[in-house]
């Protein structure tokens, strides 16, 4: 067994956790959608992006209960 601790913080894995977030993050969400909001136009869309996403949570959360009780 492996004991030894691990330092989550260290330099290294800051360079790991910003090179990753440099490459993949392209600007915040909950800002965005916000923006969006207040000017109205978008309410439809941003109202079934969320229902979609909600019901992919749902769906996630079943599929990992049903592999849980498979083990």
């Amino acid at each position: 067994m492996l004991n030894k601790k691990i330092d989550n913080n260290s330099s290294e894995n800051q360079r790991i956790k910003s090179d990753f977030v440099s490459r993949e993050v392209y600007c915040c969400a909950s800002s965005l959608i916000y923006q969006l909001q207040e000017d109205g136009h978008y309410q439809d869309e941003i109202m079934e992006f969320s229902l979609k996403d909600e019901i992919r949570k749902e769906d996630l959360i079943n599929d990992i209960k049903k592999d849980y009780r498979r083990v």
